[in-house]
């Protein structure tokens, strides 16, 4: 019953629900790379690791060397918090005001 915190691997955590999760990554070479990227079984581990919050999901990457999957999220789904997210989010047409929040998609 005491809060805790749990260092898990995507593989790991199927089946499971925690309130809010951390993704770190995912960068290129993760889930087979960007070669693999539209395998079902790819984008299904991808969608694994997003799902297992019931209250919120942080994904910290880096612009640049984050995996393509990345791309595909719905763009009012995201905070940007910092300006390299509101940077990876303009280079998609999104616009996002001081507050992280999106305001406009071109």
């Amino acid at each position: 019953q005491q809060p805790t915190v749990k260092l898990l691997t995507i593989q790991s955590v199927k089946g499971l629900d925690f309130p809010v999760v951390f993704l770190v990554g995912p960068f290129r070479s993760d889930f087979g790379g960007v070669q693999q990227a539209a395998w079902p079984e790819t984008r299904h581990t991808f969608y694994v690791a997003l799902t297992r919050a019931s209250e919120r999901v942080t994904i910290g990457a880096v612009l640049g060397r984050h995996h393509p999957l990345l791309e595909l999220l719905d763009d009012e789904c995201y905070d940007a918090a910092g300006t390299q997210a509101r940077r990876f989010l303009n280079t998609r047409g999104v616009t996002v005001d001081a507050s992280g929040r999106v305001v406009s998609q071109s």
